[in-house]
């Protein structure tokens, strides 16, 4: 499956999961949403995506937001991929993990233990978090051919470089991920495990980005930090 056929295919999936008389309200309110969402960018409003924009605090601060939602994602497929029969000797509680790279892969000899996924669930998870990928990988690819321009203070240019070339292979493995996953739903019998792995390999990579994300926040801060040190002293 084609990742940009997920919006939609959670969209339908959303109307599916709708309850009782909530349904038409649902089918009537996402044509709106799904259209707005189309105008979706991390920093300044899509009118002015042409502009040169300025990498801040608060837009480094607003893809950590981005990262988040995908990481809670990540757990929800995880959680999806490991249910289990509840029956009068398991514990009643969900209990999620928050770190799932803390979490020990499961291994094929518990494939047996686990309930089949359910994959309208799993297409919901995936295309909420496909917009906010797409979006990452538009904006690497729109920086490096000059449609859109970040602009950097002088004097954290050269500590930048680098930091460039991780978020470029960040963003590659998030994708990476989110294809392993959407081949699997569209297999004819979705392996829990697998699932799993690709799950905590997805939460992994957004992981390695808050890494590059706060290497990036370190660096300017301490750009904006001399710049006014220089404006007092004049």
């Amino acid at each position: 499956m084609k990742m940009s056929a997920l919006v939609n295919r959670a969209a339908v999936m959303a109307l599916t999961l709708a309850v009782g008389t909530q349904t038409m309200a649902v089918s009537e309110t996402l044509p709106k949403a799904a259209e707005r969402a189309g105008n979706l960018t991390f920093g300044q409003d899509a009118s002015k995506a042409n502009e040169p924009e300025e990498l801040n605090l608060t837009l480094l601060r607003d893809c950590g937001l981005s990262l988040a939602q995908i990481r809670q994602q990540a757990r929800n497929i995880y959680q999806e991929a490991t249910r289990q029969r509840c029956d009068t000797s398991t514990p009643f509680e969900i209990i999620s993990p928050i770190v799932l790279t803390q979490v020990e892969a499961p291994s094929e000899a518990n494939q047996i233990k686990y309930l089949k996924p359910r994959v309208h669930w799993i297409v919901y998870y995936v295309g909420t978090i496909e917009p906010i990928i797409s979006l990452f990988r538009q904006d690497v690819d729109d920086t490096k051919t000059g449609i859109s321009k970040i602009t950097v203070p002088e004097d954290a240019k050269e500590e930048m470089d680098p930091i460039w070339k991780e978020w470029t292979v960040g963003i590659a493995a998030l994708e990476k991920e989110l294809t392993e996953i959407s081949n699997l739903i569209d297999s004819d019998k979705p392996e829990n495990i697998s699932l799993a792995r690709h799950a905590i390999a997805l939460f992994k990579a957004t992981q390695d980005l808050e890494q590059t994300r706060h290497k990036a926040y370190d660096i300017i801060k301490a750009s904006q930090l001399r710049s006014c040190d220089k404006n007092q002293k004049k």
